[in-house]
């Protein structure tokens, strides 16, 4: 019973040491203080829009961020024909090789 109790008491203090660290505001707010995200635009890279007929895909190529993020709010502006559907994934790298799972 005792080395199970040494590591309940161990994994708690390492949580707690993890508690005690003071957190740093995000790099993307312009002002801490005001606790709002910065509004940042990303504008695809300049590539001709696909004309898709049918069910297919279109991976964009990969576009920049200016500065680091921790959170995304997508927009899409289109005209869709009746009947028609669009589904955005998107997926994040921080070295252009390695990347996150698509996400819709």
């Amino acid at each position: 019973m005792r080395p199970r109790l040494f590591a309940v008491c161990l994994l708690l203090l390492i949580l707690l040491s993890y508690l005690s660290v003071p957190a740093q505001p995000a790099a993307a707010q312009a002002d801490p203080a005001r606790g709002q995200p910065e509004q940042i635009v990303l504008t695809p890279n300049a590539n001709p829009r696909p004309s898709l007929a049918g069910t297919q895909n279109y991976v964009s190529p990969p576009n920049a961020a200016s500065r680091p993020f921790s959170h995304m709010l997508l927009r899409w502006e289109s005209s869709l024909p009746d009947g028609a559907a669009l589904d955005l994934q998107i997926r994040a790298s921080t070295d252009g090789t390695n990347w996150t799972a698509w996400q819709d």
